[in-house]
């Protein structure tokens, strides 16, 4: 048996301030954890990207002068969901699709975007070394 859990939709009221991703973050997160719908079935983790020369390059983002080119932050914040894995369920269950969801309020890709797809789009394999996260 597969099963399709969606993530929730990004709030209509989220509060959203440019270069405060960090802020933006927690907001939502916030705004998550206090619905049971979303606190009971989802995971939450904020994922703090940076690296040692505090230059990480993210593509797909709203403030890159071109779309093809990536905007190098000194660190960036974002929100992944997970769903919860029920124990009452049956163990051999498979999640369809991408399990774990990405909330990136400085992306051009989908918000909720798939894991998977916002990993591979935003970090591209083929990155100088020195901007890798």
């Amino acid at each position: 048996m597969s099963t399709t859990i969606l993530p929730p939709d990004l709030p209509e009221n989220a509060v959203y301030t440019r270069c405060y991703c960090e802020e933006n973050i927690y907001l939502l997160c916030r705004d998550f954890l206090s619905k049971p719908e979303i606190a009971e079935k989802w995971n939450l983790w904020v994922l703090f990207v940076s690296n040692e020369n505090k230059m990480a390059a993210l593509f797909f983002q709203k403030s890159s002068r071109r779309e093809d080119l990536p905007v190098l932050w000194d660190y960036h914040v974002i929100l992944i969901l997970q769903p919860r894995v029920d124990s009452d369920l049956d163990e051999r269950r498979e999640l369809r699709g991408n399990a774990s969801w990405a909330y990136d309020f400085d992306t051009r890709l989908p918000i909720p975007c798939p894991w998977e797809d916002y990993l591979e789009m935003t970090f591209p394999k083929d990155l100088l070394t020195e901007y890798e996260r």
